[in-house]
């Protein structure tokens, strides 16, 4: 069977995508999947090795094959739509707003001779149920990273500054890591959009928490990002993309959650652990630093 996947969104969303695609590919099904380009890319080189066979492609979302279908249906005057379609799953658009009919009904056009299936977010009925459909939970895993002894990887960043645990405590973090004996290597990394975010007060505290550890600073490009991550002992982050990446790389993964649901949106992998409040909270501002050392230290990630 022939499958396309679209799917539009941040790295984290995209990434928790990969246990379908995975299993799709062990049904032996071939996957196109219609992303950002860079994502796009490292998800069928890394699902690709996972599987060993080359049964992931990728289109960049942009390309002249479907900005068009924004523009609804064309009444016939489209290119021809190249190879059978069997399948296309859209977590891109569903029929609730004018948007996502047009280009729900352009998609139909394109590819008249397709199953149509909408899926929404993590926790949704929709995607319950595709994920039952293709036997994800069974399927769609990935093995456990051998772990090698890289530094800890500390991703300071999240998307929304209210998912951010504050910058103190991660130097607080670092700071017990580097006091073992022997010391811990450290490793901290921030995205492009904290970059931009960070306040005056917020650059100087990052500055001077890079300092304290190798190869830190801020990561621009998303393979780095991949290296980065690969090579880590473990990855200590906040519910963003980074910790999503590591926990579908099969990297030892400790997850901070606050405002968010672990419920919903804790990373899929082999070696999860979440940090979270009984309660939802408004900021990162509950979690001390003990109770993350300690989950370091009790889960042996940490020498």
């Amino acid at each position: 069977m022939n499958v396309v996947v679209v799917h539009a969104g941040a790295l984290g969303d995209g990434v928790l995508i990969w246990p379908l695609l995975r299993a799709l590919g062990r049904l032996e099904h071939t996957v196109k999947l219609v992303t950002n380009d860079s994502a796009g890319r490292m998800a069928a080189i890394e699902l690709n090795n996972q599987l060993g066979s080359p049964l992931v492609s990728h289109v960049p979302l942009d390309s002249p094959r479907w900005t068009p279908l924004w523009q609804g249906p064309s009444g016939g005057d489209r290119a021809d739509a190249g190879p059978t379609v069997d399948l296309l799953v859209s977590f891109l658009a569903d029929d609730s707003t004018e948007g996502g009919r047009r280009w729900l009904a352009a998609a139909r056009e394109e590819f008249p001779d397709a199953e149509v299936v909408l899926a929404g977010a993590p926790g949704s009925v929709t995607r319950g149920a595709l994920w039952k459909r293709f036997r994800v939970h069974e399927l769609g895993g990935v093995a456990a990273a051998p772990g090698p002894h890289g530094p800890v990887v500390l991703s300071v960043g999240a998307g929304g500054r209210h998912k951010r645990w504050p910058l103190e405590r991660w130097s607080q973090l670092a700071d017990r890591l580097l006091g073992l004996t022997p010391p811990q290597r450290v490793q901290i990394i921030a995205g492009p959009v904290e970059d931009e975010q960070f306040s005056k007060k917020e650059r100087a505290a990052f500055n001077e928490l890079i300092r304290k550890g190798q190869w830190s600073g801020t990561i621009n490009r998303l393979g780095d990002l991949t290296n980065a991550v690969r090579k880590a002992a473990c990855v200590v982050s906040a519910d963003s993309g980074p910790a999503h990446l590591s926990a579908q790389l099969g990297v030892r993964t400790l997850a901070l959650f606050g405002p968010t649901d672990p419920s919903v949106w804790s990373p899929v992998g082999p070696t999860v652990r979440t940090l979270a409040p009984a309660a939802m909270t408004k900021d990162m501002a509950w979690l001390e630093v003990d109770a993350v050392f300690g989950v370091l230290v009790s889960q042996q990630w940490v020498r």
